[in-house]
């Protein structure tokens, strides 16, 4: 289990079928998004959980206004978000857990 502080918190997306990363400055987790399993958002405004399965983890982000980022996903853009500057988005807390 990984709880990473932000910032920084990083979500970022390319051409090979995107990725999500999470860096505390001591460790890099990437997790590709074509192993994503499920995503759930849940709760409005503030405070809200997403929750993201993936095949081999399960990460929980903490915070408020996480549409934003769950709209990144989705769409797979090329964009780079971190703790703060994620349009209106605001992580408070990241958790990987390794399943």
């Amino acid at each position: 289990m990984a709880k990473l502080p932000p910032p920084p918190f990083e979500l970022y997306t390319g051409q090979t079928g995107g990725f999500i990363g999470f860096d505390d400055g001591n460790e890099l987790i990437s997790l590709p998004l074509h192993t994503l399993a499920s995503l759930s958002l849940r709760g409005s405004g503030s405070p809200q959980q997403l929750t993201l399965e993936f095949a081999n983890h399960l990460v929980q982000i903490k915070g408020a206004n996480l549409s934003t980022i769950v709209n990144h996903i989705e769409v797979g853009r090329v964009r780079r978000i971190r703790s703060g500057q994620a349009e209106d988005s605001k992580v408070e807390s990241v958790t990987v857990l390794e399943m």
